[in-house]
């Protein structure tokens, strides 16, 4: 399975280079119970490491999103299915200047999981995220490769070059059904 990003966009904010003074902060929709329960043990995991956790589940956007995540240290994504891609997250995060922490991905590329954010089964993941936390040229690195990829593979310009190169290849692949005497348009049937 190949996974397409939608490209990085100017609306997910700017570093601002703020005092990062909220340690993790997740954004997402807790409607279901097995993240709300993910959620909860991972905050009682960070708090015995006296991190501060902050939980936002609705209504944040624009000017406030990008003021709350310039400053914070970590956005974590909890799965609400593991086939879900969460790249909005990735977005978010590394537009304001965050790293990412996340359980396994089904599907990580192009990012590579501990290089561009960090990965760690939820057991183990408040205690990865402490540890992350304790080492700040790795989590500024992070962030930099995270929004290195992101620039290479994410972005709105190369999204449609990708798709334009696709559509190209298919549509060499196939030859003209019927044309249209007056529009000059084509339909095509594979060959």
């Amino acid at each position: 399975m190949e996974v397409r990003k939608a490209g990085s966009q100017k609306y997910f904010g700017k570093n601002r280079r703020l005092d990062r003074n909220i340690d993790v902060v997740f954004i997402g929709r807790t409607k279901s119970a097995c993240r709300r329960k993910s959620i909860l043990r991972l905050t009682e995991v960070l708090k015995k490491f006296d991190l501060n956790v902050k939980i936002i589940s609705r209504g944040l956007y624009g000017d406030d999103r990008t003021r709350l995540l310039n400053g914070t240290r970590v956005v974590v994504h909890l799965h609400t299915y593991p086939w879900v891609t969460p790249w909005m997250r990735w977005n978010l995060a590394s537009a304001n200047g965050a790293a990412v922490a996340s359980e396994p991905l089904s599907v990580p590329t192009p990012f590579t999981p501990n290089v561009d954010f960090l990965s760690a089964e939820l057991t183990n993941l408040g205690a990865e995220i402490h540890k992350l936390l304790q080492d700040e040229p790795r989590q500024l690195e992070m962030v930099r490769q995270c929004k290195e990829k992101i620039e290479k593979y994410g972005t709105l310009r190369v999204s449609i070059d990708n798709l334009l190169l696709r559509i190209s290849t298919a549509l060499s692949a196939m030859k003209p059904y019927l044309v249209c005497p007056y529009s000059g348009l084509m339909i095509f049937k594979k060959s």
